[in-house]
Formats: C-alpha cells, sequence, structure tokens
C-alpha cells in the first residue's frame, strides 16, 4: 500500500514539473514576443538619449564660447542689419573699427554702412568675411582695410583671431568649407566643438553672464546702435611719433592677396577699395605700402594709401591717436569725414532709402552720438574709458 501511494506521488510530482516546463516555455515565449513588440521603443529611447545629450553638449558650448565681447558684437549687430540694406560694408581688423564710424558717415552722407571688424583678423580670413556679406548683402562698395596681410606669416595662423571670427557666425556650409580652407586639419576639431575648446570658461561665470547679458540686450533691441564702431576716450599725446610699426608683405603674404583679388573678380564685384589706415607710428618698411597697392590696382581695384596723410584729412598726429596704430575719437570723426567724402565722390552710392530705414539709422545716430559725447566729457576729464556697442547698456569701468 504504501508502494502504491508512493509511486503515485511520483507521477504527481512527474506531471507537476511537466506543466511548471510547459508554463516556463510559454513564458519564455510571451516574453520573447513582448521585447520583439518593445524592440523599437526602445531603440527611439536610445536615440532619443543621444539626440538630448548632443544637444546639451552643443548647448554647454555655446554657453562656454566666450573670446572677446567687442568682435562678439560686431558680428552679431552685422547679422541682425536687414538683408540686403547696405551700401557700404568695411572688412578688416580693429584699425576700422576705431578709424570709422557707420552712423556719422550716415548722417553726414545719407549711405548706410557697416564695420565688419575683428581685432586682429588676418588677411586669410576676408574671404570669408566677404562671403558672409554676399550671403546677406548686396553692397555698393565693399572696402578692405589691408593691414591683415602686412603683420608677417605668423599672423595667418593666429588662432585666436581665427576663433574670434569663426566662434560668432553661424552654423551653415560657408562655415565648414572656410574652416577646412583656412585651418590646418589637425587644428580643426577645436573651431567644430566650442565644448572642448572653451570647457575651462565654467570657472568664470562672470565674464560668461556679462556676454550672456550683452548678448540678451542686442537680441532685444534687435540691431547695432554703433555699427560696428569701438573707442577709447584718451589720446597718446604723440607717445608713437618716431616708433616703429612692423610691416612685411611675403610671398605667403601675397598670395592670400591675390586669391582675395581674385574671388572679387569671380563674384563680379565692381566697386571694391583697398584703403591703408593712418598711423602714428612709423613703418618698418615704407616699400610694403607701395607693394600692396600694386597688386591690388594691377589686378584692377582701387587702393588709397591715408598712411601719412594727417594734413589731407586735418589728423593732427601729436593728440589724435589711441596709440600707434589707432585714432581716437577726434581723429575717428575726421577720417569717417574724409573717406565717407572719398567713397561719395569716386562710387555710384547714391544713398536713397525708405521711411523706416531713415528713421531707423537716424535713431542709431542719436544713439551714437550720445555715446561719443560721454566719450568726450571722459577725455576732457582724463578718463579712460572704452567705448563699444555694449557701452549702450553698461557703463564700462574707467582703464585709469
Amino acid at each position: 500500500m504504501n508502494r502504491v501511494i508512493q509511486t503515485e506521488s511520483s507521477r504527481e510530482r512527474q506531471n507537476k514539473g511537466y506543466a511548471s516546463q510547459k508554463r516556463k516555455t510559454g513564458s519564455l515565449w510571451e516574453n520573447h514576443r513582448f521585447l520583439k513588440l518593445r524592440r523599437p521603443h526602445r531603440i527611439w529611447g536610445i536615440l532619443a538619449f543621444w539626440l538630448v545629450a548632443a544637444i546639451l553638449f552643443v548647448g554647454a558650448g555655446r554657453v562656454l564660447c566666450y573670446n572677446e565681447n567687442e568682435s562678439m558684437v560686431n558680428v552679431k549687430g552685422f547679422y541682425q542689419e536687414k538683408k540686403n540694406s547696405l551700401d557700404v560694408v568695411m572688412i578688416g581688423p580693429s584699425e576700422l573699427y576705431a578709424d570709422y564710424s557707420p552712423p556719422l558717415a550716415w548722417n553726414e552722407f545719407g549711405y548706410t554702412s557697416y564695420n565688419l571688424a575683428i581685432s586682429g583678423v588676418p588677411g586669410n580670413l576676408y574671404i570669408s568675411m566677404l562671403r558672409e556679406v554676399l550671403s546677406r548683402q548686396n553692397p555698393k562698395l565693399v572696402v578692405f582695410n589691408v593691414s591683415g596681410f602686412y603683420w608677417g606669416d605668423d599672423a595667418f595662423s593666429d588662432w585666436k583671431s581665427m576663433h574670434k571670427w569663426f566662434d560668432n557666425t553661424p552654423f551653415s556650409l560657408r562655415k565648414i568649407d572656410e574652416i577646412k580652407r583656412a585651418v590646418p586639419k589637425d587644428k580643426q576639431e577645436e573651431f567644430w566643438w566650442d565644448t572642448l575648446t572653451y570647457h575651462n570658461n565654467w570657472k568664470h561665470p562672470v565674464i560668461l553672464a556679462k556676454k550672456a547679458a550683452i548678448n540678451m540686450a542686442m537680441t532685444w533691441t534687435g540691431t547695432s546702435y554703433a555699427k560696428g564702431l569701438r573707442t577709447y576716450s584718451v589720446s597718446n599725446q604723440g607717445a608713437g611719433i618716431g616708433q616703429t610699426m612692423g610691416m612685411s608683405f611675403s610671398q605667403t603674404s601675397r598670395q592670400y592677396l591675390e586669391e582675395l583679388l581674385q574671388y572679387c573678380r569671380d563674384q563680379n564685384l565692381r566697386n571694391v577699395l583697398f584703403v591703408s589706415a593712418p598711423h602714428q607710428s612709423q613703418p618698418s618698411d615704407p616699400k610694403v605700402l607701395e607693394e600692396i597697392g600694386s597688386v591690388v590696382e594691377n589686378a584692377g581695384y582701387d587702393y588709397l594709401n591715408l598712411d601719412k596723410q594727417y594734413t589731407a584729412m586735418g589728423i593732427d598726429p601729436a593728440t589724435e591717436f589711441i596709440d600707434g596704430e589707432h585714432l581716437n575719437l577726434h581723429g575717428m570723426r575726421k577720417m569717417t569725414s574724409y573717406l565717407g567724402n572719398y567713397m561719395m565722390e569716386h562710387y555710384e552710392l547714391n544713398p536713397e532709402h525708405d521711411s523706416k530705414t531713415t528713421e531707423r539709422w537716424n535713431y542709431c545716430y542719436d544713439k551714437t552720438e550720445e555715446l561719443l559725447q560721454q566719450c568726450e566729457s571722459d577725455m576732457q576729464n582724463g578718463i579712460t574709458r572704452e567705448y563699444y556697442e555694449a557701452s549702450f547698456y553698461h557703463k564700462t569701468k574707467p582703464l585709469n
């Protein structure tokens, strides 16, 4: 009897095991079907995760990206100008934004202009800058400052100055193309990814906050008032007279200049003016400016050498310079008037604008003139202060 009961218990256990195995098999099959159904959702979840991570990575780079507020506002302001609204575009380094004021030129001559000027920008970036201009504007005249071609070959690999330009331009196929053209392959990565280049800037929250505040203020106003002007309330009292300013025009410089001239011809640009700005210091090699002028004129374009043309412009070299290379407020007013008159006489600018444009530019002139009066007051009181686009939103600290 016990034997029979034991056998039945064994069978029961076998039956239970079979049923249990069947349930497990069924469960595995159901799980497999469930996972197959969920697989697309998992893939989309993974893709969404990496997309958010990429956006945060790029966004962090934009927040951390900082090189120079003055260049940032000049580039940003250019993109705020209405398309095909500029009669003249000026391209070059700091000599442009220190020596020429678009709002003052508007008030005197009635044409619209903008200083697309970045401190220390080398001449091998001029094509990139011109491409951006032509993508948004159809100017009657393009003016280049030639100093980007005589600083020496080292300037053509000045990555800091290149960052001032590329970091502040919007993403485009042109930007990709120009970075590949101007930057060696082993250096290009730092121009693609701001986060890699500026990751240590989190240590400078005050600087980043100031940059963000300026950016938001310009976005709110929707325009640049000064149009690329930057000056200081100071005179160096002739300290640069007798000093020497390094100049050279190498084969590499010539090559970059000739490439720019060829690009201008390829774009069928008729009115292009190359200008050498006035200097207080003496060029180390006076023939450099003549050589540059010869290359420009042989290509069929105009060259205006204003170096040492103090009498013609009415500039006092002893009192109207910030340093050996840049005019101060008083010199800038005279240079703007002289250059503006020259352009009106030699090019068909024919400035005619609708009432909205006139109202907008009149307002920019009023704002700029008000700022320059503050600069004048500082000069009279012996206070050295920087004045540029951000000065409309906050007063910069004295430098002395």
